[in-house]
């Protein structure tokens, strides 16, 4: 660069000099061609592009000047190759991971959820639907062909490299000069990157979860606040008020993604529960017919049923039933196949009145989210004295991500191959019926494990899920952002010595079970709670449903009305804006196939009036 022009024509050569910035100019383009294909493939907001740019162009700016100093300090053709390709696998991993994490979970995996995942990489990789063999191939071919391919163009890599440090580096006034600016603009960029990440851009996002801070945390709205306030206030004049009559054992069973329709149990045709169906059978237990999750993910799932409320009235530090029970002097248990603690933090809902917490962080012997975690945990806790205990069992293993044993590989294939029939739904449908098979078979474990240390003796076992999940209908796999069926007609099965005592055995809803236990203890149903108890024969005839993103995960929310008449259940499903609207009478039509919003417009007006309740 010619030496002793003004500075600001220094910068101006050095903006539009495109031959020495063509590397930058290169991953800018590759990443407004990704981030925009991510944009369009799930509908988020268009500010999401221009926001990730910013970051982009910063991000690549500096990754790309280091490489630039460490080749020219060591002089290296190769080694400039070998970083380049290093970064463009780094690039191209970041991508893979938003578009996977919001396809399969739908929200972006964080940092500090993905350290979970790779703790134990070998069972990580066990645990994909994809055999292993070909998983480690194509991580290795993901690694090594970027890496190949810039070592075989390291004669054009190398003077590029060697460009950009020219150019980054060309005017030693004005770098001095961009650094002070910088400086005195850091306040402005602290702003800047807080209106960015809580805008939801992806990298920030993945780095620092979607908080910035607490009062950015949307379980800290000021709603949430306020009704977390209000119950403190309830649970402690509950506490006083009340004492419970009944000192029975409490187990609540949380099987993670379980379906009813693929319970044998629930009269699906393969035999996938035989361990439920046998206490049903044995008159031991009792199944609710139909059952709806209030939302369909683990957050708002898990909280409803605790809370007895619906997910926009789920606050942290709000009257749960472990909390209940432990002012009314119950040893509370939680163990959790997974990490409550990682994943927004959930644990915190609860944790605080847990006599013992455990998690499959803590374990010692088994990959985080393989539901032998929680026999670890039993193991731990002593065997029942003289007083009453509190037991939630949290198993991961239908999951897409739950750790599947091979003893319980009976439907096969269960593994997704680019060689084998596995890529169709076959593969899919065998490997969650397996993985049903297995959780069947670890709550059996669990009630022998809580038998041999007294604790089922004198209990009420509650066992469902906090949400289902798509293996192909309506063309979806997963759940979260669905509302049919499949990803929120959970199992309800309740094993009692006293089955009679149930008198709605037809349709129930999660923010039900809270009230069944405490009711069924002989303690009343606190103000704040909104189900109603099982042990009354009264049916709710109308649900409130969502999909709990709404502010909290990305894309549009969705939500549900649920109409119990006689006979009929229909379900309404629209999003917010009534852009979409779909009616079901989910009875006469289980498979959700025919869309009634348009021909019985009468039923689908009066969902609609239902919905400003909410």
């Amino acid at each position: 660069m010619a030496q002793g022009l003004p500075p600001s024509i220094c910068l101006q050569s050095i903006i539009f000099d495109r031959v020495k910035f063509r590397l930058l100019l290169f991953y800018c383009v590759l990443s407004l061609i990704l981030i925009t294909a991510w944009q369009q493939v799930f509908h988020l907001p268009f500010i999401l592009i221009p926001l990730h740019l910013v970051v982009a162009v910063m991000v690549h700016s500096l990754s790309l000047l280091f490489i630039a100093a460490l080749s020219r300090v060591v002089r290296s053709r190769i080694l400039a190759a070998i970083l380049i390709g290093i970064y463009t696998v780094k690039v191209l991993l970041f991508y893979t991971l938003i578009f996977g994490s919001v396809h399969y979970w739908g929200d972006i995996i964080t940092v500090k959820i993905l350290g979970s995942y790779l703790k134990d990489f070998r069972s990580f990789l066990h645990s994909l639907p994809f055999s292993y063999t070909e998983a480690m191939a194509a991580i290795f071919v993901f690694i090594a062909l970027p890496v190949i391919l810039a070592l075989l163009l390291s004669k054009k890599i190398a003077p590029a490299v060697d460009d950009l440090w020219s150019a980054m580096t060309a005017n030693k006034k004005m770098a001095l000069i961009i650094i002070v600016m910088l400086g005195l603009a850091s306040p402005l960029l602290l702003k800047g990157k807080r209106f960015i990440h809580l805008r939801g851009e992806p990298l920030m996002v993945m780095l620092f979860d979607h908080m910035w801070g607490i009062r950015d945390n949307p379980l800290f709205s000021q709603r949430r606040i306020d009704v977390g306030f209000k119950d403190n206030q309830l649970r402690k004049e509950y506490a006083q008020a009340t004492q419970a009559t009944a000192k029975k054992n409490v187990i609540l069973i949380i099987v993670d993604a379980l379906r009813a329709d693929h319970l044998s149990a629930y009269s699906y045709e393969r035999n996938t529960s035989p361990y439920l169906k046998q206490l049903i059978d044995d008159h031991k237990a009792v199944k609710v017919d139909k059952c709806y999750s209030t939302c369909a993910n683990t957050l708002c799932g898990v909280t409803s049923i605790l809370l007895s409320r619906t997910w926009e009235d789920c606050a942290v530090n709000g009257f749960n039933v472990i909390g209940l029970l432990h002012d009314q002097g119950y040893h509370t248990y939680t163990l959790i196949s997974g990490a409550h603690k990682e994943w927004y933090n959930m644990a915190k809902f609860y944790s605080d009145d847990c006599t013992m917490y455990y998690d499959g962080k803590q374990s010692q012997k088994y990959y985080f989210k393989d539901d032998r975690v929680l026999l670890e945990g039993l193991d731990k806790v002593p065997a029942y004295s003289d007083k009453p205990a509190f037991f939630y069992l949290h198993l991961q293993s239908t999951h897409e991500t739950g750790m599947l044993q091979d003893k319980y590989t009976v439907y096969k294939p269960f593994k997704k191959s680019i060689t084998t029939q596995g890529m169709n739904g076959t593969a899919a449908v065998n490997e969650y019926d397996d993985k049903v098979l297995q959780a069947d078979d670890m709550i059996r474990q669990l009630m022998e494990s809580l038998e041999q240390k007294g604790y089922l003796k004198n209990s009420i076992v509650v066992i469902t899920s906090d949400h289902g999940q798509g293996l192909g209908e309506h063309g979806v796999s997963g759940h979260v952002d669905w509302l049919y069926d499949p990803q929120t007609s959970v199992p309800l099965i309740i094993y009692d010595d006293s089955l009679v005592l149930y008198k709605n055995l037809t349709l129930a809803n999660h923010i039900d079970i809270a009230p069944t236990i405490v009711e069924r203890i002989g303690l009343p149903k606190p103000k704040s709670w909104m189900g109603v108890s099982l042990t009354k024969p009264d049916i709710t005839q109308y649900s409130y449903h969502e999909t709990g993103k709404d502010q909290l995960e990305t894309g549009e929310a969705k939500y549900m009305i649920v109409y119990h008449q006689d006979s009929a259940v229909y379900k309404y499903i629209y999003t917010a804006g009534f852009k979409k609207e779909e009616l079901y009478n989910v009875m006469a039509d289980p498979l959700e196939k025919k869309n009634l919003a348009s021909s019985d417009k009468r039923m689908r007006d009066l969902m609609r009036e239902k919905t400003d309740m909410h």
